[in-house]
């Protein structure tokens, strides 16, 4: 696969980045909550409108992946007041996995709000190990675990921080 290029995303971006997110929660979480609660939470949370908003908002954070013209990588989140850089996803098409890409656009994302971030933070689903391993060797420690009723379809997850120097 040749290298991909990670720029800032942009709102024509927004149908692609849904469609690598949507396949990737599929292959990863229905095999820990079930096809039925992935698709129910999946399909209300990943909308037009939440992308655009991140693509639009100087505190948000939307970097894309691509080879060829066909986006294969994205990483969004937004940056809280507290100097905390939330992010809520990060997804890497299969065929790119293990090349490095996801650090890459961890990176694209911290660059976009950098000088005023302090910490890195996301939640895992538990049951997420290959996500875990990733964030661990990216630098990010367990700072909660918590239950039901803040993960999705019954499982509870994991908060991860990367305090930034």
């Amino acid at each position: 696969m040749r290298e991909a290029a990670v720029r800032p995303s942009v709102r024509k971006d927004v149908p692609e980045i849904i469609a690598l997110t949507k396949a990737s929660w599929a292959r990863t979480y229905d095999p820990i909550i079930g096809t039925a609660a992935r698709t129910g939470a999946c399909d209300a949370k990943h909308v037009p409108a939440l992308f655009e908003a991140e693509i639009a908002d100087l505190d948000g954070v939307s970097a894309v992946a691509e080879v060829a013209g066909r986006i294969v990588g994205h990483a969004g989140g937004r940056l809280r007041a507290d100097g905390t850089l939330y992010i809520d996803r990060l997804h890497v098409a299969p065929e790119a996995q293990g090349t490095g890409l996801a650090a890459r656009l961890l990176d694209a994302a911290l660059v976009q709000v950098r000088s005023r971030a302090a910490r890195v933070e996301l939640t895992v689903l538990i049951g997420n190990e290959r996500a875990m391993a990733f964030y661990r060797k990216a630098g990010f420690e367990q700072i909660a675990r918590r239950g039901p009723e803040h993960g999705m379809g019954g499982v509870g997850d994991i908060v991860m921080r990367r305090e930034l120097a």
